[in-house]
């Protein structure tokens, strides 16, 4: 069943007409991969899309699904505000619903605190693979210490620098085919996709079964789509990057 809005190849520019209103921004090459790791050293099975179906018949029925966990838990989505750091708030809310699967608790996590010293505090684009090596190698800032959206110097301190450490990726995955995507998404482990087309990078939380459409939660606010979440379908769901994070670092 497609959830949200549903983005084709026939109405898609309407969905970049909302983006240049101020909420996209990821126009970098996916170069920043250092020590990326592929889907062969994720250690999750790739099941080919012909088996897709009945997996996802069976998560449905759990409410086992990315999606179902982040509305049955209360995980809300993210709301860039106007930023341009869509390419951050798609890896961070991939890092917190990997923390609400590890803990069972909600996390708001800052993108601010991961895109503002990558840019220089600068509000400009940038691509997901960036956000993640940093948050591999530094970390991230809980939004209660580094509010989402402020891209601003004051909150770099070494009380900031120090806490982000606790808030740590183990590693991330670069995926190349889109049945290594979906392998990710049905083992329940969300997938940051970045589009050239939208110039925008979303996560990738669901499947739909038989049309098998990708289900992606958007950081436009709560108020966009069902909840954030809105479903691509056709030449629309194929991504320009797309990468998983495997877990964090225990607390």
């Amino acid at each position: 069943m497609t959830i949200g809005p549903v983005i084709t190849d026939g109405n898609y520019q309407g969905f970049l007409e909302q983006g240049r209103r101020g909420y996209l921004g990821m126009f970098e090459s996916a170069e920043d991969r250092r020590e990326s790791k592929t889907f062969g050293d994720l250690g999750i099975p790739l099941i080919k899309e012909s088996d897709w179906d009945d997996i996802i018949d069976e998560l449905e029925k759990a409410n086992a699904t990315l999606h179902q966990m982040c509305k049955s838990l209360g995980l809300p989505c993210l709301d860039q505000d106007g930023t341009n750091y869509c390419w951050v708030n798609a890896p961070t809310h991939c890092a917190e619903m990997v923390r609400l699967l590890e803990t069972g608790r909600v996390f708001s996590y800052s993108p601010a605190s991961v895109g503002s010293p990558i840019k220089g505090f600068r509000n400009i684009g940038g691509w997901g693979s960036q956000a993640l090596t940093y948050m591999r190698e530094n970390g991230i800032n809980l939004a209660e210490d580094w509010p989402a959206n402020k891209i601003s110097r004051s909150y770099y301190t070494d009380d900031n620098q120090e806490k982000k450490k606790a808030h740590t990726v183990a590693e991330y995955f670069v995926l190349e085919s889109w049945e290594e995507r979906g392998s990710c998404i049905l083992a329940g482990r969300p997938t940051a996709d970045g589009y050239s087309w939208w110039s925008h990078e979303v996560c990738g939380v669901g499947i739909v079964k038989k049309s098998h459409d990708l289900i992606i939660r958007n950081s436009w606010g709560m108020d966009w789509g069902d909840q954030g979440f809105a479903t691509l379908t056709g030449s629309r769901k194929q991504s320009t990057d797309s990468v998983a994070i495997c877990a964090l670092k225990p607390l």
